[in-house]
């Protein structure tokens, strides 16, 4: 899975850079969604932070894996921020109103703040 996406860790704050190509099979896509959703159980980390820099266009299928990570960062009562959005991105993340669920921060700086 390290094609799609890399886990980090700054300042205490799990950081996922995405790194998706603008079509996944649906393997792929079960696999990804598989491992990020284990990455909540698995960490004891509270503070969250996708980046989307490395990311041009996402479909409905990875909207609805986003909203059921932010779920599962919910239930752990933790917090989540996205960042690096394009405008094409940004853009499609407000016409589905995800903007009212996430937290969103032009840079990985701002989203860390965010989330602390």
């Amino acid at each position: 899975m390290s094609e799609l996406f890399q886990l980090q860790t700054e300042t205490s704050v799990s950081i996922i850079q995405m790194k998706l190509p603008e079509s996944i099979d649906s393997a792929d896509f079960d696999r990804l969604n598989q491992n990020l959703l284990a990455l909540v159980e698995g960490k004891s980390s509270k503070a969250w932070v996708i980046d989307f820099t490395d990311v041009d266009y996402i479909g409905s299928a990875m909207l609805g894996l986003i909203v059921n990570f932010r779920q599962r960062v919910q239930t752990a009562k933790g917090k989540l921020a996205l960042c690096g959005l394009s405008p094409k991105l940004l853009e499609i993340i407000q016409t589905c109103c995800l903007d009212r669920l996430f937290r969103i921060a032009k840079n990985r700086q701002e989203a860390i703040k965010l989330v602390k």
